[in-house]
């Protein structure tokens, strides 16, 4: 009989101390729940964060790992599509985030949480009963949903401090996708009626999550305003993006006689699908008038190959050079006289930027970048355009004016330690915990 209630006991003190041993099936043993604590913080994200891969699966990793470095006990709960589990990143991303105070659990839904279908958007809501349990067993009174789809799986959990963080709000970005679809191709003007009621039934999901949380962060500034519109209080904060290697300060580059420049990224993101519209329709005439046939060259960088409209473009332009993905980034940036970011997207922040600022790279972008990102300041840490013709202009200018490029390229570099570096990024949201 003394064994039946010394054993238990035991169990409950070590709780802290036991690895994935306790995780059966997606769910801690309800062994004896904890008591709640400020000090234990449950985080609910899609897909499995990493240090390097990914984008937003890399800013995940450093804000949880911020959390854990500050002290705090976090339980860790991936949501993936059953399909789609890779339980091998699981074990890699526990054992890189460390187990000291740290439980890691991967709930496997049948389908993704949100899927916009026809006039309505579907719901998988079937991992929030094991969400519920896992915090309640672990004993988080503050949770922290990384974007909507886990904002959506946590509105009604009921804790002291619920903090959730957005990346580009889907109302307006597959709003904007539509409208480069049509101008794609005119026959998609057909699906107004669909977007339209997708970009409603959207705002309403965000507006009635949104308003169970304490703490809304948005990742974009042009965010707040947005929100604002469907009631929803929120704040812009810079995200952490690490920074591995740049260009050195005191170093003499070679650049080519000839214009160069440089474009990377995901290139089937909004970001990506307006600059190429941007550069291929708008642009490059303005360059033409410049630098002439074959004075120029634009090297486009990426992981995926550009839309088959786009490729048709590089195709015909010996001006541009594809090269897909670019293994020593860092290498190819002090080979340019800039890098190009011609997103005319009023939405959104662009991490291509803040790669580029941080790698020592001059960044030559559109105005409307700036709504997303108000670090991105005119002659001071970037060159800002308002249309294709002052866009060339400053482009003219990174080429005959090194030493303002550099001048420019130092403030970039302080902007970034400042604002997106990890250490300075990650206090900001671990000081909503505190």
């Amino acid at each position: 009989m003394v064994l039946l209630q010394v054993v238990p006991l035991m169990l409950y003190k070590n709780f802290g101390k036991l690895g994935p041993e306790l995780m059966v099936s997606g769910e801690l043993k309800s062994i004896v729940p904890h008591k709640r604590s400020d000090k234990r913080v449950g985080v609910v994200v899609f897909g499995v964060p990493h240090p390097t891969d990914g984008a937003s699966s890399v800013l995940f990793y450093f804000y949880i790992k911020g959390i854990v470095d500050a002290g705090y006990d976090v339980l860790v709960q991936i949501v993936s599509e059953r399909e789609r589990s890779k339980p091998e990143k699981v074990d890699e991303f526990r054992k890189s985030i460390g187990l000291k105070g740290v439980k890691v659990i991967e709930l496997l839904s049948q389908e993704r949480v949100l899927v916009p279908n026809r006039f309505c958007i579907l719901s998988d809501t079937s991992v929030i009963p094991q969400i519920k349990e896992n915090l309640r067993v672990f004993g988080a009174d503050q949770v922290v949903a990384f974007d909507l789809p886990a904002a959506f799986l946590l509105a009604d959990y009921e804790c002291r401090n619920k903090i959730v963080w957005l990346g580009d709000l889907r109302f307006q970005a597959e709003w904007y996708h539509f409208l480069y679809s049509v101008k794609e191709q005119l026959k998609n003007l057909r699906n107004a009626p669909y977007a339209l009621v997708q970009k409603t039934k959207w705002q309403k999901i965000y507006k009635n999550a949104l308003l169970q949380f304490h703490d809304v962060i948005v990742s974009s500034k042009s965010s707040e305003f947005a929100l604002k519109n469907i009631g929803i209080d929120s704040s812009f904060e810079p995200y952490p993006w690490p920074n591995k290697g740049s260009v050195d300060s005191t170093a003499n580059r070679k650049l080519p006689e000839k214009p160069t420049f440089i474009f990377f990224g995901h290139l089937f993101g909004l970001g990506s699908r307006s600059s190429l519209h941007f550069m291929f329709k708008k642009l490059y005439p303005e360059l033409i008038k410049i630098w002439g046939r074959d004075g120029f060259v634009i090297i486009l960088g990426g992981r995926e190959v550009p839309p088959t409209w786009a490729m048709l473009e590089i195709n015909e332009k010996e001006e541009f050079k594809f090269v897909g993905f670019i293994n020593n980034l860092t290498g190819a940036l002090s080979e340019v006289h800039g890098v190009i970011a011609p997103l005319d997207v009023p939405v959104g922040n662009r991490s291509r930027i803040i790669t580029a600022q941080a790698k020592r790279a001059l960044v030559i972008s559109h105005l409307n970048a700036a709504m997303g990102n108000p670090y991105l300041v005119h002659n001071e840490t970037c060159l800002l355009a308002k249309d294709e013709r002052s866009f060339a202009r400053e482009m003219a200018i990174a080429v005959e004016n090194g030493q303002f490029s550099r001048a420019v390229i130092d403030k970039a570099e302080l902007s970034y330690l400042d604002t997106y570096a990890p250490a300075n990024a990650v206090e900001r949201l671990v000081s909503r915990l505190k």
